[in-house]
């Protein structure tokens, strides 16, 4: 039988461990949120400028009729490659080359 000594060593032991598990939790939850900012105002810059795009400059997206690209047989690829320069939402020409690239390399 565990004497109380010792289960009380075990238990301290235990509770130094939790809290080593605590404080790496903390450290990667900082560099994650760290890490999320940048990504979160990236958006928020790009959800900005596409309502300016739609509303002031009243332009419109293309609408992608599935249905007829179904029919054709055509392989539609999707992927994030807008940019921001100058005000201006354009194509990454770099992202789009590589997905290009790396499509007909399948």
């Amino acid at each position: 039988m565990e004497k109380v000594e010792d289960k009380i060593k075990r238990y301290q032991k235990q509770a130094e461990e939790l809290k080593c598990i605590r404080k790496e939790i903390e450290r990667q939850y900082k560099e994650f949120k760290h890490f999320m900012k940048p990504q979160k105002d990236c958006l928020d810059e790009k959800k900005k400028e596409l309502n300016k795009y739609l509303n002031d400059e009243q332009k419109s997206l293309v609408r992608i009729d599935y249905q007829a690209l179904k029919k054709i047989n055509c392989k539609l690829i999707k992927d994030d490659i807008l940019v921001i320069n100058n005000g201006l939402i354009r194509h990454d020409s770099i992202k789009l080359a590589n997905i290009i690239f790396n499509f007909l390399l399948r």
